[in-house]
């Protein structure tokens, strides 16, 4: 499509002058010129007289022609400036209009006597023609949990979007709000935002939050079992980084009488009897076995049964540990068949 906007302006006796832009000031042109903008948005400053004090003198306005999208050709200059009465410009534009769509081309005109005023109007127009955007979700300098998180927000432009991405990802826009999943790197993330109009005018908003992980922590899978000589049970690493680390130990309370051995209750003197270390991949399930040690066996053959404590700790990388679960059970002797 092709679109000329044809503009007429008034000139004193001794000529008009412009201030186009991609010009240091105002000039008086001639009749058959042809200038070329720089791309963006854009102000065309007239002047009725040539050389109107910054103040304003009250009889010779001043006029500005603010526009979103530069001329798609060299502007011309069809009577120039330089000329008592009229000058006439034309800007030329060229659109390319998918079938069921449309073009927007936004322009403002404002006249005043004071340079300073329409510099200050044009320059207030120029500022609403960029689209705004706002991160609405995750608050800045959030902690994630997740490898990947949902962002949204909201944008709205003076003419019509035509895409909002976070990071590049393209966002889906609902109306005035926009959303879109974004993979995430451990540690600090910066979540880049760019609102897009049609007139390829762009606007941003950025914000940081910090991904960390959820580390592995080991949990049972069903209860632990006695078995001959020992405990038995299933664990499980479960998380998004890492391995898990466990101690397993077997303790069993001796109560003593005139520092003697008399019985095994659940007071007095704690003992260990068995202990195991295993470390599970992230992901996996695993069957671990804790054996009696050498007391735990002297015990079980002079008491014939031998109630435990079963703890698990999850082993720190840094060291130390923290109680994961515990489980209280008996272990017997296993019975011999005789044959006949």
């Amino acid at each position: 499509m092709n679109a000329r906007y044809y503009t007429e302006m008034a000139a004193g006796s001794e000529g008009g002058a412009y201030q186009l832009p991609g010009s240091p000031g105002f000039e008086q042109t001639k009749g058959g010129e042809a200038r070329a903008f720089p791309p963006g948005p854009g102000a065309i400053f007239y002047e009725w007289r040539p050389a109107t004090p910054e103040g304003g003198d009250e009889e010779a306005p001043l006029a500005a022609i603010g526009y979103d999208i530069a001329p798609s050709e060299p502007v011309a200059i069809a009577t120039g400036s330089s000329t008592p009465g009229h000058n006439v410009i034309e800007l030329p534009y060229r659109f390319a209009v998918p079938a069921g769509g449309a073009a927007v081309l936004r322009m403002t005109y404002v006249q005043g006597y004071v340079p300073a005023e329409v510099r200050a109007l044009a320059n207030g127009a120029l500022a609403g023609y960029p689209p705004s955007i706002a991160i609405g979700s995750p608050a800045a300098s959030s902690v994630v949990r997740t490898a990947s998180v949902q962002v949204t927000g909201t944008a709205s432009d003076s003419g019509a979007l035509a895409s909002v991405s976070v990071n590049g990802r393209p966002a889906t826009i609902k109306g005035a709000s926009w959303s879109v999943s974004v993979p995430l790197s451990i540690g600090s993330n910066v979540l880049a935002a760019t609102a897009t109009d049609q007139a390829g005018l762009a606007a941003h908003a950025a914000e940081s939050i910090l991904y960390t992980p959820r580390p592995a922590t080991v949990s049972r899978l069903g209860a632990a079992k006695a078995v001959r000589g020992g405990v038995t049970l299933r664990l499980t690493c479960r998380g998004a980084v890492g391995s898990c680390s466990v101690e397993l130990t077997l303790t069993t309370v001796e109560h003593l009488r005139h520092g003697r051995l008399r019985a095994l209750t659940a007071r007095t003197r704690t003992v260990t009897v068995g202990r195991a270390k295993v470390t599970i991949a992230l992901g996996k399930t695993r069957r671990v076995t804790v054996r009696l040690n050498s007391t735990g066996r002297h015990l079980l053959a002079r008491f014939k049964r031998l109630p435990l404590k079963l703890s698990a700790f999850a082993l720190r990388p840094a060291g130390g540990r923290s109680r994961v679960f515990s489980q209280r059970l008996t272990v017997k002797p296993v019975s011999r068949r005789r044959r006949g």
